[in-house]
């Protein structure tokens, strides 16, 4: 676990880089999904993801798919707020999803038959 000054500092270091944003978007792990039956046990830490200092922080994040890698397996992106600003998180990953579903809906449609 990560002491508490370090906490604290990563805390500053996060609203110094958010200063003038309302959510940052960023991936929330470096590649597609892994199949569930290939997830060891115990694997907390043994595959990177870019999810922990915001866990850490105490920020507000969610992750959201945004579509599918090579592989078919979901590819997440995660979408970062401020402190107590959950309700603007939420709005924006709602419209990003209907969004994308739209699109995706407008692609299926036009493939030829």
């Amino acid at each position: 676990m990560i002491e508490v000054p370090r906490r604290h500092e990563l805390r500053g270091e996060l609203q110094r880089a958010m200063r003038g944003l309302d959510v940052v978007l960023i991936a929330t792990q470096p590649s597609e999904a892994v199949k569930i039956d290939a997830v060891p046990k115990w694997d907390l830490f043994d595959r990177p993801n870019f999810t922990m200092p915001f866990n850490v922080a105490g920020y507000p994040a969610i992750s959201i798919c945004a579509g599918f890698g090579a592989g078919g397996l979901p590819v997440a992106i995660q979408l970062v707020g401020k402190p107590f600003q959950e309700p603007t998180l939420f709005r924006i990953a709602d419209a990003f999803e209907k969004r994308r579903r739209s699109a995706a809906s407008a692609r299926r449609s036009c493939r030829p038959d």
